[in-house]
């Protein structure tokens, strides 16, 4: 087994530090008349990513509201922060968030 070290991804907007992805599911519990748990059924699936980068020279600018593809999905960028201070290199970051297979409208 070989562990890969970083993130070294480049992509139009700067490269890659850190992505952090989860799954998760909005679930309903029905219950009997004594109140417990008798049946409980997954309903929606929401796939959330939360990038953090370096920003490049003349990158493209995320912008909350609009849509993303990543590996030919489409995700809503619900945030975006960038961070500048004199003693370091430009950061930014987003997330980014898909439920089940909804279509989008960007925010104008």
């Amino acid at each position: 087994m070989a562990l890969q070290f970083g993130r070294t991804t480049e992509n139009a907007v700067g490269v890659f530090l850190a992505l952090n992805s989860s799954d998760a599911v909005e679930v309903e519990t029905a219950r009997d008349s004594q109140g417990k748990a008798i049946q409980t059924v997954a309903y929606t699936k929401t796939k959330s990513l939360s990038y953090q980068f370096l920003l490049i020279t003349g990158g493209a600018i995320l912008s909350a509201g609009n849509i993303v593809t990543i590996d030919a999905v489409e995700f809503l960028v619900l945030s975006v922060e960038t961070e500048e201070n004199k003693s370091d290199y430009q950061r930014g970051s987003c997330t980014l968030q898909r439920m089940d297979d909804e279509n989008f409208v960007v925010y104008n």
